[in-house]
């Protein structure tokens, strides 16, 4: 057995360290527009593939509808754009199952973004009726966004390519800052196809569904069974512009108006109400514009004071399935 004990009268100062934070709490996710650049996010998917207890609610042919949080999903999870409510989402079932209808929320376009907030628990607190999962703020860009400090004027390029799904991404913008004048203009294309599977590329696609009943393989490539991803091609156009005047430090008045259109054509060989070859166009508007006002004093007890009238107006329009007999 080993005795040690020791003796020291010297007092030892440690280095000071100051440690300051803002609100933070493991129930809140930050992301801006840096992150989404240097992280390669070009989907809502992409944007909580790392969040944990968050994920995107799949809405089918028409696309995202909404989030998840803690398995609370859809009208349950409160989705803000600019401060303003997100559509709700209409989807009976008996319509759904007959691929008549599909009323997803959608949602605005990722390159628009500046910064996301993403709470997970109820947030009914800051973020009012509907946030019983959680909630999700979604900040668009501003001039700042495009003007470097000391600058009037900055513009913003943008080309990239997705292998998952062949799509080919363009992002042109430009914003300026000048006596008091604020304003950007944005335009982003997208085109590419469906998101690929696992069999993709280890099986070829048979042209059979509605033709070749009787093949033994039929279940496999059409109908519920399918277990490859179902032939589609799409195009999306978006525009975000903003134009405002800052009255001195702490009031600002804001013009905006924003645009998306996506363009989808998809053969439904996984359609289960038709065994016949089933096509369909989908077109998804989506646009939002209004006029805002801010007050920011600098030396009173109000922090912000924001008053916005925005009129989102968004909708779904999916032909009924055709069949080529």
């Amino acid at each position: 057995m080993f005795l040690s004990i020791c003796f020291s009268n010297d007092d030892i100062l440690l280095e000071e360290i100051e440690v300051s934070t803002h609100r933070l709490s493991a129930k809140q996710t930050q992301i801006n527009s840096d992150k989404i650049r240097s992280s390669l996010i070009s989907t809502q998917k992409d944007l909580v593939k790392n969040q944990v207890g968050v994920s995107i609610t799949d809405g089918g042919r028409s696309g995202v509808n909404g989030f998840t949080i803690r398995g609370v999903d859809k009208d349950r999870v409160s989705v803000k754009v600019d401060g303003i409510e997100a559509a709700q989402s209409f989807a009976p079932t008996f319509h759904q199952k007959q691929g008549f209808i599909s009323g997803a929320r959608g949602g605005t376009e990722i390159e628009n973004l500046s910064n996301i907030h993403i709470y997970k628990g109820a947030n009914s607190l800051n973020s009012g009726n509907g946030a019983l999962g959680g909630a999700v703020f979604m900040q668009t860009k501003s001039a700042h966004d495009f003007v470097e400090s000391g600058k009037t004027t900055g513009f913003y390029s943008k080309t990239a390519y997705s292998s998952k799904n062949s799509e080919f991404r363009q992002v042109l913008g430009s914003g300026f800052i000048y006596n008091g004048f604020e304003g950007l203009f944005q335009y982003t294309r997208r085109v590419g196809s469906e998101l690929k599977s696992y069999y993709n590329g280890k099986i070829d696609d048979l042209d059979i569904c509605g033709k070749d009943i009787a093949n033994k393989d039929y279940n496999k490539y059409c109908g519920a069974g399918r277990i490859l991803p179902d032939p589609t091609s799409y195009r999306t156009k978006s525009y975000l512009t903003k134009f405002g005047y800052r009255f001195g430090d702490d009031s600002f008045i804001n013009l905006f108006y924003e645009k998306q259109s996506i363009d989808s054509s998809i053969e439904e060989k996984s359609f289960p109400a038709s065994r016949n070859q089933t096509f369909t166009i989908d077109k998804t508007p989506y646009k939002r514009y209004g006029i805002s006002y801010e007050y920011m004093p600098s030396d009173s007890f109000l922090e912000e004071l924001k008053v916005q009238f925005s009129k989102p107006v968004s909708y779904t329009h999916l032909t009924l399935p055709t069949s080529d007999l």
